[in-house]
């Protein structure tokens, strides 16, 4: 159903079955487990890259920066230092596939 990016998602069948695995906790209630794949792997090989390449398009990303500081957090890891706005110099840049890291470092760069 392509009427709006929710029903899209909602409807897409590459989507069905897809779920994010749960931890319980000592008091019974359930937890997201923040080890999965959705921030060991979307946080360091999609979100960071999209992010860095936004800057260097000149594209501001205040919201995508809220987002990778809680996720971060949540996954122990830091890519993105100083607050939103700041750099993708964190020390866990290296496992990313922040464009930098292959030396990539303007917009022109991205284009062959």
């Amino acid at each position: 159903n392509t009427s709006s990016l929710k029903t899209c998602l909602n409807t897409n069948q590459g989507y069905r079955g897809l779920v994010h695995p749960m931890t319980k906790t000592a008091d019974g209630k359930f937890m997201p487990n923040f080890g999965y794949r959705y921030m060991t792997e979307d946080l360091p090989m999609g979100l960071v890259p999209l992010r860095a390449i936004s800057k260097l398009a000149g594209v501001p990303t205040p919201t995508t920066d809220m987002v990778m500081l809680w996720c971060q957090e949540v996954a122990k890891k830091e890519y993105l230092v100083g607050g939103a706005g700041g750099t993708l110099t964190g020390k866990d840049i290296a496992e990313t596939r922040a464009p930098a890291n292959f030396g990539i470092t303007t917009i022109d760069d991205m284009l062959w």
